[in-house]
């Protein structure tokens, strides 16, 4: 009886350790518990884990690192990749090109250079304004934008209203401040806006 033998390519993101989980083997039914038995690692991200007469097993692969791979099933060697089987080993992937580089023909040089792409930055605070063009604005008028200090609001003359029972007035004209922008700060930055106009009240 030939050996079935699996082999599991891991993918970018996972730890440098897999593992392989398995249950239901055959014949004899044999299992592992959880996280199961580590593979043996090969080049280029590969990994390797030999069944010794068997024919058919279930397995799930996993980094005991909270990833793993959906319930498998196998009845014969086979490679697996990008969550599909391969009865021979595949090819490797193309690297993604982020950038080419023409060179003339005259030159002895390659005619493509490949370019990695940059990870993207996150401006931490104290790093400076930066360039404003490229913030996304939310301009806003903070006497009208959000009351945060009750004590400061301001009732104007030609459009104040009381109410009728306590004859006091009511419906601030000007009630935003500064204290009420900050306490909204979060809201402002949770629609996808990165900077601040704040506009003067005309009138």
């Amino acid at each position: 009886m030939t050996d079935l033998i699996v082999y599991f390519h891991k993918p970018a993101d996972w730890a440098d350790t897999v593992r392989i989980h398995y249950w239901d083997a055959q014949p004899g039914g044999r299992a592992t518990n959880w996280p199961g038995a580590p593979m043996t690692a090969q080049e280029d991200d590969w990994f390797t884990y030999r069944f010794e007469g068997v024919t058919a097993i279930k397995l799930v692969f996993n980094d005991n690192q909270g990833r793993q791979t959906s319930n498998l099933s196998r009845e014969g060697s086979g490679y697996y990749r990008d969550e599909q089987w391969f009865e021979e080993k595949p090819a490797p992937l193309a690297p993604v090109v982020s950038a080419v580089t023409l060179v003339a023909a005259s030159k002895p040089a390659p005619s493509t250079t490949i370019t990695p792409a940059p990870a993207p930055t996150r401006r931490e605070r104290g790093d400076g304004l930066g360039d404003f063009r490229e913030e996304t604005i939310y301009f806003l008028l903070t006497a009208r934008f959000y009351e945060g200090d009750p004590s400061n609001s301001f009732f104007c003359r030609d459009r104040i209203k009381f109410n009728r029972t306590t004859g006091q007035p009511e419906d601030p004209h000007w009630r935003g401040d500064f204290k009420g922008l900050i306490q909204r700060l979060d809201y402002i930055r949770d629609l996808g806006f990165t900077a601040i106009w704040i506009t003067p009240p005309v009138e």
